[in-house]
């Protein structure tokens, strides 16, 4: 199971404050928001400790992002690269369109989406260095991923 939506039994049972909209899968953290705003900021709360971080997009982006990094996670076909050199990575995406939304932040690093039809890539790590953190692709069909396999990066996981 990956990260899901907290469900409408939870929610229903809410006293008051911050609202829980979602919970990482291993339950290290979770999303909230405020209930009576409109739009509402998206706040994380790691581990029930340390201080609630904003997310960069309120509750009508986030929940975007929310489905396609759990899109690209939980793909039917998928390729997985850890540490992959920026220019192999832009060289990459340059075909596929990003989606215009500030950079999403639940894994503690800058992540952005690119699609195309079919195909989902989340960039994880985008802080400016040599090599981006992570790229996870999926697609609804194996040969869409095909163009990647020929990009020049070693993948650590590829479903051909």
């Amino acid at each position: 199971m990956h990260n899901s939506v907290t469900s409408w039994e939870t929610s229903a049972r809410h006293s008051g404050g911050l609202l829980p909209i979602a919970v990482e899968n291993q339950g290290g953290w979770d999303w909230l928001v405020d209930p009576n705003r409109p739009d509402p900021a998206v706040w994380i709360r790691h581990d029930d400790v340390s201080p609630l971080e904003r997310e960069r997009e309120p509750l009508s982006g986030w929940l975007l992002q929310f489905v396609l990094a759990e899109a690209a996670v939980g793909g039917p076909y998928r390729a997985v690269v850890t540490r992959p050199p920026v220019p192999l990575v832009d060289d990459l995406t340059r075909a596929l369109r990003r989606v215009p939304l500030r950079s999403y932040w639940w894994t503690g690093s800058p992540t952005s989406f690119y699609v195309a039809l079919g195909l989902v890539l989340k960039v994880g790590g985008e802080t400016g260095g040599d090599a981006y953190d992570s790229v996870v692709a999926a697609a609804t069909h194996r040969t869409l991923l095909k163009p990647l396999a020929q990009a020049g990066i070693e993948w650590l996981h590829f479903d051909r």
